[in-house]
């Protein structure tokens, strides 16, 4: 240990001795032994406590310490630091070691918010939210996975591809949307002038048509040409059904036509339009496919095809409906609207191949007469018709005074009875009618005064059509 006097030791500082001497009344920096200095000890304290800017601590002349030991990058690991802060062992550090501990931490931060910025680093918590939302999911999906497939195991309760699946093993394939097809529009214009194929007619509300082929007008000024129906674009408020039209339509050329007359009339009726098929349509064929598995051309065979057929939604077989070997199939084409009461549009007969000459088909009826033609037995003489037409009124007692709402209740009852119980020659009972229009609200007290007795009988190829509803008073 080497010592000095105060004098000679700020002369070694570099200070003067005045702040030596403010030093040890103080207590700071100096260490004294006895009366002299000890130069070893107060210069580790200079380097230890004061700033290493100061010029003063840079003139001291002794041998510089070993410098601390941060850390193998130049920093104390953040452990290393948590651990000594909890343990209560805190060591007072150099000032240049806080700032680099500092500063170094106010790097790193600025790194992570950095990152966290560029969506390249996630917090804890989010991260847990993810991965908790993802395991959830894939239990709930397991769990649910028997009801699910469990439904598609049957064609009873199968859905969407399940369903069609189901179908397809008994060759029954849901009915696509088809468009209408109108076999004669008849034009007028000068002898000699055409129409091209392709050429665009519209009709009210918004329906068009092509003409199929092309048409030269004759000497006697009027030609004829078979048109189709545009299917409506996804979102439309028009559906495939709209472009059916009855015969005597008018229908305008999209256009002028040098020498041509810019409207045109469907001579016949244009049919055969028709949505795709409902899920639940489809269902009853695909069951009834099911149920039944002949295929030699019995009845249950006859009604199965004229099903198939786009836009048919209830069809009836009488057998020898014209004598021997004859079968008769009544179709009806409701659609989603049955406020026509779905008969079809055309004429009743046999297919355009069949040899018998007596009357062939037309419009809806001449469709499913050439579908069945090539299904039947070859000896089998297949009539295809429309049911008649047999309006039923109604004369309802006891609730004179029912407003609208119960009045458009009573009459969609009434439909659902003739649609889902007539057929042609059957029967509607009094009962289902009396059952359907007691289940409404606000029909307490009613009486059926008309129809009368047990049932309606409809006569051959009759089929009941809901007429005019009459409230009255009481009982007649």
């Amino acid at each position: 240990m080497s010592e000095m006097s105060m004098s000679a030791y700020a002369a070694h500082a570099g200070v003067d001795r005045k702040t030596v001497t403010r030093w040890v009344k103080e207590g700071k920096y100096i260490v004294m032994a006895g009366k002299k200095v000890d130069v070893e000890s107060s210069d580790a304290n200079l380097r230890k406590y004061r700033d290493r800017t100061d010029p003063r601590v840079r003139n001291a002349k002794s041998k510089k310490a070993e410098e601390p030991t941060i850390g193998g990058d130049g920093f104390e690991s953040a452990e290393a630091i948590y651990d000594e802060l909890v343990s209560g062992r805190t060591a007072i550090r150099p000032i240049e070691e806080s700032r680099a501990m500092k500063e170094h931490y106010l790097a790193e931060l600025t790194r992570l918010e950095h990152l966290q910025k560029e969506g390249l680093l996630l917090e804890v918590e989010v991260a847990e939210g993810v991965l908790f939302d993802c395991f959830r999911a894939q239990r709930d999906s397991w769990l649910n996975w028997p009801s699910r497939v469990a439904r598609q195991s049957n064609p009873f309760t199968a859905e969407d591809e399940w369903l069609a699946a189901w179908g397809a093993l008994k060759n029954v394939y849901r009915k696509d949307a088809t468009a209408a097809k109108g076999p004669e529009v008849m034009f007028s214009g000068v002898p000699g002038r055409s129409i091209t194929a392709g050429t665009v007619l519209n009709r009210t509300g918004g329906v068009q048509y092509t003409l199929d082929a092309a048409v030269t007008i004759p000497a006697a000024g009027n030609g004829s040409g078979s048109v189709t129906a545009v299917l409506p674009l996804t979102g439309s408020a028009l559906t495939p059904a709209d472009g059916n039209a009855q015969a005597g339509t008018l229908l305008a050329i999209d256009g002028a036509i040098e020498g041509i007359v810019s409207t045109a009339t469907a001579a016949q009726a244009i049919t055969g339009g028709a949505d795709m098929e409902s899920q639940e349509a489809f269902r009853s064929r695909v069951l009834q496919a099911y149920q039944s598995s002949a295929e030699g051309g019995s009845e249950d065979d006859y009604k199965r095809w004229a099903l198939e057929v786009p836009g048919v939604t209830r069809a009836w077989v009488e057998p020898r409906i014209l004598g021997a070997g004859s079968l008769g199939v009544y179709i009806m084409c409701d659609g989603t609207d049955r406020t026509n009461h779905g008969f079809p549009e055309g004429v009743d007969g046999t297919a355009t191949k069949e040899k018998y000459t007596y009357g062939k088909a037309q419009g809806d009826q001449l469709r499913v007469a050439n579908y069945l033609f090539s299904k039947r037995p070859a000896t089998t003489l297949v009539w295809v018709c429309s049911p008649i037409n047999r309006t039923i009124d109604l004369d309802i007692g006891g609730i004179p005074d029912t407003d609208a709402d119960t009045v458009a209740a009573i009459q969609s009852a009434v439909d659902e009875v003739f649609f889902d119980n007539g057929e042609p020659g059957g029967k509607i009972f009094i009962s289902d009618l009396n059952l359907a229009i007691g289940a409404i609200s606000g029909t307490r007290g009613f009486v059926l005064n008309q129809p009368s007795g047990v049932f309606i009988q409809l006569g051959a190829g009759e089929l009941p059509v809901r007429g005019e509803i009459t409230f009255s008073r009481g009982v007649s």
